[in-house]
């Protein structure tokens, strides 16, 4: 982002005697309000980057939690597991249509994962059960 001074001198305005004018004419008073308007608005970018690297952070920390961890039943825990998914993460990459494929998982096994789904505000992903176990491979 550019500086507050570079965006003044990029719009005609030029630093004389230390003071911002332009052509001479420019009102001191609207440069404090511009300079002002300017600050806020980059304080409220960094700190919404800074919330979103903090969300990003804890959606990283709850996708690479174990599936043994999570509040479960152990039937749900021993499906996902006998298609080599060890994290939340790891079932959340498929499309939940394709969770309903593994052998022995029902609809009820699911609404669990559903629940922890809903309330950590995620989504199932976009890959079919081939492709994760292509890119579980690959890794």
């Amino acid at each position: 982002m550019k500086k507050f001074d570079e965006i003044l001198n990029d719009a005609g305005f030029r630093l004389e005697n230390g003071n911002w004018g332009f052509e001479g004419q420019f009102n001191q008073r609207i440069l404090g309000v511009l300079r002002g308007m300017y600050e806020n608005m980059v304080s409220c970018l960094s700190t919404e980057e800074e919330e979103s690297e903090e969300r990003n952070i804890a959606v990283k920390r709850i996708l690479s939690t174990d599936i043994k961890d999570l509040d479960v039943s152990v039937r749900l825990i021993n499906c996902l597991r006998s298609v080599e998914m060890e994290t939340l993460g790891d079932a959340l990459s498929v499309r939940r249509s394709e969770l309903l494929k593994i052998r022995h998982l029902g609809s009820g096994s699911l609404r669990q994962l559903d629940r922890i789904v809903y309330n950590c505000g995620l989504k199932y992903g976009k890959l079919s059960l081939r492709d994760f176990y292509i890119r579980k491979t690959m890794n």
